[in-house]
């Protein structure tokens, strides 16, 4: 069998015969043909291929299967000498073969198998996904005003310019006092005109805050999307307060700039005092805040309540394990959804709404504040 041409041999890198799912390469087939028809093969008479049944059934030093041995006859040394002979050793890496055709499955059926099943994963967690989850969380705390409780806050947060379906009507099913909008409301890859629609009709509900989140400080034009916001009619906060007056009580709502924002930005602890020096009393803070891993933080200041998002839910969720993945890059994240408490601070975080999901439906929250011991 001449194989001057091929410069090689047709089994001396393997990788290649596993792309073509463990039969010999192209280039190679006319040489083996011709070597087992001199040694007697037949192979089109015998109507099987000596090696496509490699996996598990590889002989002595790894060169034929005993299959092809019993239709072609001949020791196995003759034939192994024949094919030494003519510089064509198919099955000279078996090892490496079957090692890697496991259960005989090729690797483009094992390919095709993987495909399915991650179309078929997709597919469920569209449909699944799909589904918006409303949810309510109650939220105690004996220093909250008594004029303040049952106040209704809905909670949004990382749509990344998407409107889940039936979002507004969930939102308008919540019947919220307020509505906080804490982040990523779009990103660098999103039309920021696909959600002003929604501010307005937002804001005819409730009076609406916005507080930015790391994607709004990627792109170059972050302050005219600002702009854009609040003529909607909805509240920017940037590193703002407020406060919220009810039957003589007084709430602050305050709102904290998402740290990728300008090299010079105010601290937290220096906004807090700014707040406390501002209003009087130690007042109940309520701090709008993008980023979910930062309880600690807050709760070294004193802050109350601190509504968040940023963690996506750890992204891909499984029963009975949560999220996965963390912003901090850990895996099965403790803090990328529900309620946490530290000291006298609460956290509520949101899954979002939008963005990069798998088995995670999009969450929209509303807290529930009460007065009484937590």
């Amino acid at each position: 069998c001449p194989t001057g041409g091929h410069k090689g041999r047709p089994y001396e890198h393997a990788p290649r015969v596993f792309r073509r799912g463990g039969v010999y390469p192209r280039q190679r087939v006319r040489c083996v043909r011709r070597t087992w028809a001199g040694i007697g093969g037949l192979r089109a008479d015998v109507g099987i291929r000596p090696y496509e049944h490699a996996s598990g059934h590889a002989v002595g030093a790894g060169f034929i299967p005993a299959r092809a041995q019993a239709a072609f006859g001949g020791s196995l040394a003759e034939i192994a000498a024949a094919l030494r002979a003519a510089d064509c050793r198919p099955y000279e890496h078996a090892s490496d073969i079957t090692a890697n055709n496991l259960g005989g499955i090729s690797l483009k059926k094992r390919r095709r198998i993987l495909f399915l099943a991650a179309v078929a994963a997709v597919v469920l967690s569209a449909l699944y996904h799909g589904r918006l989850e409303p949810e309510t969380y109650f939220v105690s705390a004996a220093r909250l005003p008594a004029a303040f409780s049952g106040l209704r806050i809905t909670l949004l947060t990382d749509l990344h310019g998407k409107e889940p379906k039936g979002l507004y009507e969930a939102v308008a099913a919540a019947k919220p006092d307020l509505i906080a909008i804490s982040g990523d409301l779009i990103d660098e890859r999103s039309d920021p005109e696909t959600v002003y629609p929604l501010l307005t009709k937002l804001t005819a509900l409730a009076p609406t805050y916005f507080v930015t989140g790391n994607h709004e400080w990627v792109s170059d034009d972050t302050e005219d999307l600002l702009n854009a916001i609040e003529k909607t009619g909805v509240t920017v906060l940037r590193n703002d307060f407020l406060t919220i007056e009810r039957d003589g009580q007084t709430l602050v709502l305050a709102g904290g700039e998402d740290p990728n924002s300008y090299e010079d930005l105010e601290k937290p602890a220096d906004f807090v005092t700014r707040i406390r020096a501002a209003v009087p009393g130690d007042p109940y803070i309520v701090m709008l805040y993008h980023r979910n891993n930062t309880l600690d933080l807050w709760a070294t200041l004193g802050v109350d309540l601190v509504l968040s998002g940023h963690g996506h839910g750890g992204v891909l969720r499984l029963p009975l394990v949560g999220g996965v993945f963390g912003v901090d890059r850990t895996l099965f994240p403790q803090d990328c959804e529900g309620v946490y408490t530290a000291s006298r601070t609460t956290q509520v975080v949101s899954r979002g709404l939008g963005g990069i999901r798998l088995f995670n439906r999009p969450h929209l929250p509303t807290v529930v504040l009460t007065q009484g011991n937590p």
